[in-house]
């Protein structure tokens, strides 16, 4: 499958020019009052559920990069492509997704790709065609307010973009910056245990100061895995202790029910996603991921009751299984490849990554 967001560019350009040259012929499009200044103006895209990309002119008087674009009455421009070329590639494993950027260059993705970095191709498309058209001056016929903002966002929200830093980063920034002091005053047994314990606070959803960062469990490992096998070994031991607990639980009741939370699962799988993509290996890790399996494959599965929606629910599975399979079938030599189910996540051969490391014993002459 290809897409080529290089020739998607001219559309979305063309739609920006048209934008503007209607802009009093139509309210949609407007979030706020038509006749006052546009103090922000958004191209919000959404690559994998509807396939389109919409320009916004925001005219609230507290106008902000906040989202809600999402909610207004907007003109959008179709690239049903986009999802059809996406959809392809996650139902079919083996099929790969070739996307020509905006600026020509190349990326390749599969089946277990990131969204955070597909998105981003989509993302750098419309900002490329953002800023090129605020510098040739194509936004000038509109009433602009003196300083008229630019903003660039995903649907879904895994990529952001805007021209001024807005709070939320900045203290972000100061969230990261303050994490690694604290952590740097600590030796380094306790500093493993200061990121481990960040990362309980994100799986159980408690408040810790990784959460005021996005993807903050990504965030964490990384630090976990930049202090070496140690860190490594130590994350792995604390993912065990999860293996055995059902995933899809309310986080206010504990009772299995509507109120389904999926934060551990996501932090359990971008644990093995990050090990994966590392290809750090011995044998405590390969053990480690081995036990972690073997005793996931035992964890109840979610049991919906009720609704159309809850019943549905009954086909989700343990979504870190697949990564740490990916990730013994690429580092070892004996694990075969993970084979994906219609649904789920737990590969229909999940228990060939469960056993022990087979070794082969010499007989004496």
């Amino acid at each position: 499958m290809k897409i080529d967001l290089k020739q998607d560019l001219k559309k979305v350009e063309q739609d920006l020019a048209d934008r503007v040259k209607n802009y009093r012929k139509s309210k949609k499009s407007i979030l706020g009052k038509p006749g006052d200044p546009v103090r922000l103006i958004t191209l919000g895209f959404s690559y994998d559920q509807s396939g389109s990309t919409a320009v916004v002119f925001d005219t609230r008087p507290d106008a902000s990069y906040d989202g809600e674009w999402t909610n207004c009455d907007r003109k959008e421009v179709a690239f049903n492509h986009w999802t059809q070329a996406i959809d392809d590639v996650c139902e079919n494993e083996s099929t790969k997704l070739d996307i020509t950027l905006h600026d020509g260059s190349q990326r390749t993705f599969k089946g277990d790709f990131e969204q955070t970095e597909l998105a981003e191709c989509f993302g750098l498309m419309c900002r490329a065609a953002l800023e090129s058209a605020w510098k040739k001056g194509l936004f000038a016929p509109l009433p602009l307010a003196e300083e008229c903002q630019l903003a660039v966002e995903d649907f879904a929200g895994f990529y952001g973009w805007t021209s001024v830093e807005p709070a939320h980063i900045t203290n972000e920034k100061a969230a990261i910056a303050e994490l690694q002091a604290r952590a740097a005053r600590l030796s380094k047994p306790r500093r493993i245990e200061f990121w481990i314990a960040e990362l309980e606070c994100l799986a159980t959803e408690r408040p810790c100061h990784s959460a005021q960062i996005l993807n903050g469990d990504k965030f964490v490992i990384k630090e976990l895995f930049g202090l070496g096998k140690d860190g490594v070994v130590s994350m792995l031991k604390w993912a065990g202790k999860w293996a055995l607990k059902p995933e899809f639980r309310d986080p206010a009741t504990k009772k299995k029910g509507e109120g389904i939370h999926y934060r551990s699962a996501w932090v359990l799988s971008s644990v093995f996603k990050q090990l994966r993509e590392s290809r750090v290996k011995s044998d405590e890790i390969e053990q480690l991921v081995r036990s972690y399996i073997k005793r996931a494959l035992k964890t109840p599965k979610f049991q919906g009751r009720g609704s159309a929606a809850s019943r549905e629910k009954k086909t989700l599975d343990v979504v870190s299984l697949f990564p740490a399979a990916m990730y013994l079938n690429e580092c070892y030599p004996e694990p075969p490849k993970p084979v994906k189910k219609d649904s789920g996540k737990r590969p229909k051969n999940a228990k060939a990554f469960s056993g022990g490391k087979k070794r082969t014993s010499k007989r004496s002459t």
